[in-house]
This record gives C-alpha cells, sequence and structure tokens, in this order.
C-alpha cells in the first residue's frame, strides 16, 4: 500500500511569500523606469567678477559660484645677461649687450638709413639695430604691414634707458616659421634707435640697452657750418673742416672731407619737369628715354623731405671712373642735387640728415 505524502502547510506559505516576494520586485522595477528622474535644479551665480594680477578678470562658476581660478603668471626669463659682451656705438652714442656666440655684422646704410648693425639671426634669439635719420612711428607702422605682416598685434608706449619708446609686435615668419616679433623706436636727438628681436627676447636685450655720450657729441654735425640760399630756398650741413672745390656761392661745388665727395648742383627747371625726368634730359638732351633702362630711381623720403635717388648702371656708364649716384629735389623753379660715388655714403648720410627748406 503506497501513502502519498501531502506537503505541509507551512512549506507551502513558504512558497507562496517567495512568489508573491518576486512579482513584487518586477512591479517596482518596471514603474521605476517608466518614471521620469528630476535633473537637480539649475544654479544662478552672480555676473560680479575678480581682478587677477594680470590684468585679466575671472567670474563665478557653478555649483558653488567660486571665482574661477585667474591664469598663471608666466615665470618671468632669468636675466643671464652678464655672461654676455658688451658692444659700444661711439658714432651714434650706445651700447647693448649681446650674446657673445654671435659677431656684430655693421653695415653703412644709405638715404634714411644711417647704419644696420646685426646680433645673429633672430631665430636664433639674435636682434637687429638700425639707425635712421628719423621719421614718424607711422611710417615704421606702414612699412610692417606693407612689407613684413598683414597687422600690428600690439602697439606699446615704453621707456628704454629713460628715453619714452614705441613697441610695435606683429608676427613675420622666419625661414618657414611664423614668430611673434617686436619693433622698438626710440627717438633721440634727431636719430630713431630701432631694435627688432623676437618678442620673447625683446625686453631682455632693452634691459642692457644705454645711451652713452650727451648730444654734442652723439651729432658730429652740432660743430659743422652750415650752408643756406636764399635762392634756391634750402640749407644744409658740412664739415667745418672740408675742401671746398668751386665757388660755394655758386650753382656747382663739391664738398670733401676725409676722402669722401659730395658734389652740389642746383639746374633751372623752367618746365617744371619731376627730378627724374630732368636728370634723364640732363645726361642725354635728345633722347632721354635711350637710357632710362640704364639709371634705376627710387623714393627716399629724409627729415619728411621727399627725394629721388638715382644709381648709374655700371656697365652702360663704363666710360666713367665710377658709376654715379644722388639724390635728387625740387625746390621752386630749380632741381637740387647731391651726387656721390662709392665710398662717400657717410658724407652724404650725414648731409641730407641736416638738409631742409627755408621757404
Amino acid at each position: 500500500m503506497i501513502i502519498k505524502k501531502t506537503p505541509s502547510k507551512w512549506f507551502l506559505l513558504i512558497i507562496l511569500g517567495f512568489i508573491v516576494l518576486v512579482e513584487s520586485l518586477y512591479i517596482i522595477i518596471s514603474v521605476s523606469k517608466k518614471q521620469p528622474i528630476t535633473p537637480p535644479a539649475a544654479v544662478f551665480c552672480t555676473a560680479d567678477a575678480m581682478l587677477c594680477p594680470d590684468g585679466s578678470s575671472v567670474g563665478r562658476v557653478a555649483p558653488n559660484c567660486n571665482f574661477s581660478p585667474c591664469p598663471k603668471a608666466e615665470t618671468p626669463k632669468p636675466n643671464n645677461t652678464s655672461t654676455w659682451k658688451t658692444y659700444t656705438n661711439t658714432n651714434f652714442g650706445f651700447s647693448v649687450k649681446y650674446n657673445p656666440v654671435f659677431n656684430p655684422d655693421e653695415v653703412t646704410g644709405s638715404g634714411q638709413q644711417l647704419v644696420s648693425i646685426n646680433f645673429g639671426l633672430m631665430k636664433n634669439n639674435g636682434f637687429n639695430i638700425e639707425i635712421s635719420t628719423g621719421d614718424i612711428v607711422g611710417y615704421y607702422r606702414n612699412q610692417i604691414i606693407d612689407h613684413v605682416s598683414e597687422k600690428i598685434d600690439k602697439e606699446e608706449r615704453i621707456s628704454v634707458d629713460g628715453v619714452s619708446a614705441t613697441k610695435l609686435t606683429y608676427k613675420q615668419v622666419i625661414v618657414i616659421e611664423k614668430f611673434d616679433v617686436s619693433k622698438v623706436i626710440v627717438n633721440k636727438n634727431n636719430h630713431d634707435y630701432i631694435i627688432t628681436a623676437l618678442s620673447s627676447d625683446i625686453d631682455q636685450i632693452l634691459s642692457t640697452f644705454k645711451f652713452t655720450d650727451s648730444p654734442s657729441s652723439l651729432d658730429p654735425t652740432v660743430t659743422w657750418k652750415t650752408y643756406k640760399s636764399d635762392k634756391y630756398g634750402i640749407s644744409f650741413k658740412y664739415p667745418k673742416e672740408a675742401k671746398i672745390m668751386g665757388d660755394i656761392n655758386s650753382q656747382l661745388f663739391t664738398i670733401i672731407s676725409e676722402n669722401q665727395a659730395v658734389s652740389f648742383l642746383a639746374s633751372n627747371n623752367p618746365n617744371n619737369y619731376e627730378a627724374s625726368d630732368f636728370f634723364l634730359k640732363i645726361i642725354s638732351p635728345s633722347n632721354p628715354d635711350s637710357i632710362r633702362d640704364h639709371v634705376f630711381f627710387s623714393d627716399a623720403k629724409i627729415n619728411g623731405i621727399n627725394f629721388i635717388l638715382f644709381n648709374q648702371d655700371a656697365s652702360y656708364f663704363s666710360q666713367q671712373s665710377q658709376p654715379l649716384n644722388g639724390y635728387q629735389v625740387k625746390s621752386g623753379s630749380y632741381i637740387i642735387g647731391l651726387n656721390f660715388n662709392k665710398g662717400s655714403e657717410s658724407l652724404i648720410n650725414q648731409i641730407l640728415s641736416t638738409f631742409k627748406f627755408t621757404d
């Protein structure tokens, strides 16, 4: 006889409770998935700002509405110029320090530029100093935009050895890379001192730049004699020890000083020709166009006066011992010419730096 055991009621209750628990959990999970999650409330901070040491400002940020941290200040470059050499220029009265791995390269200029000294390539932390007869800052600004960069990124007024200066910062491609470059223009004693370097190097270089001489020794023309003509409406200075060939009161004479020579010529211009056309007609009256391709003209602005600089083709004018170079400018009904040969650049530049109209 087989006897069937009947499960106890406690066992059945346990099984039933487990089933109810599972179904309850399923219902809870299903409902929670369908209910949207409420996002946290938006935090709005006050719109005030905090001024940082570098001049910038920061605002408050959520969720705690604390101020954002200020930008970290750049660590200044250590001043290692103590090991640099000192370059001194007695002609223009200044000194500057430079990295001893470079050798200063001094080149005599022409026209407005009197001299240029290179202290290595800017890409390799070198720099350049030019001395010119002086011009407005706008001239240098336009030169940069016309020939070097699309725009001036920053223009500042600074001080260089106690003298007010202008710093122009712009981007320049050097070899194939683009760098931030700064050009600083300092005007002292009617000369512009133009210092150009990478923006990362310029302050260190400027910290070593010093003016060394008094105005009288800086500008040798202070003691020069003055030529003045009411007839031609001009004046300029020339060395007091210079020899004059010809009559200085005539329309043609030559100034000779220390193996350099500059010839003065005042020519009547009744037809009011431009200086370049007048020069060609003087050289070849019957056919001036025949030599037009053999004389090179360029504009030269000196002390605010617009000169024409001409250079003769040496191979074409081979009958001359040296090709002639010169500056010409219109003055009333006259063309004033100051002509010079190679080797007389220093004398002509100093004379031109003193040239003035008297009318």
